[in-house]
């Protein structure tokens, strides 16, 4: 009953069996008509946004420093490295809160701020344990991998870094 905009529309997913690895569906794309077309959920990389901030931020500090879904963190005025403010979706602050009520909320600064907390080593070997390929500029991550934004992944890589979540590792 959804009503899409018009028909150039497009949309993709992607299902993995987090038991076992296989891949249990993909949906290719909307009113596909022709063999061999460009799949949605395969073939592209799109900016992932605040679904990178698992990936790229709280599974690591969970990872690497030990902390839990409770660590406390701040919602307020924040920078990147550079000075450039970083905003959240609301252009407002929560003040202090939960990393679990942070991410469920999708804060970007509370985010940024755990990227912060980890060596670009660690954040390297996380992301890229789980199969995403970050975009490395001058040896380095760019911090707008914090909320997801990069060259970016498909749906289908997105889908298999978080099935480590869904199957415990």
């Amino acid at each position: 009953t959804y009503k899409w905009k018009n028909e150039k529309v497009q949309a993709a997913m992607a299902v993995i069996d987090v038991n076992n690895g296989s891949i249990a569906a993909i949906g290719a794309g909307r009113n596909k008509k022709t063999e061999r077309s460009l799949n949605y959920a395969t073939s592209i990389n799109r900016h992932p946004g605040s679904t990178a901030k698992p990936i790229f931020d709280y599974g690591p500090v969970i990872e690497y420093l030990d902390w839990s879904t409770g660590q406390t963190v701040v919602d307020d005025e924040y920078t990147y490295s550079g000075g450039g403010k970083i905003k959240n979706w609301d252009n407002d602050y929560d003040g202090i809160m939960t990393a679990n009520d942070a991410l469920g909320a999708s804060r970007n600064i509370p985010a940024l701020y755990a990227y912060h907390q980890l060596s670009q080593e660690q954040i390297k070997e996380f992301v890229t344990n789980l199969g995403i390929r970050p975009e490395i500029e001058n040896g380095s991550l760019h911090e707008a991998h914090s909320i997801g934004a990069f060259t970016g992944v498909s749906p289908l890589e997105m889908v298999a870094a978080y099935a480590a979540f869904g199957n415990g590792g």
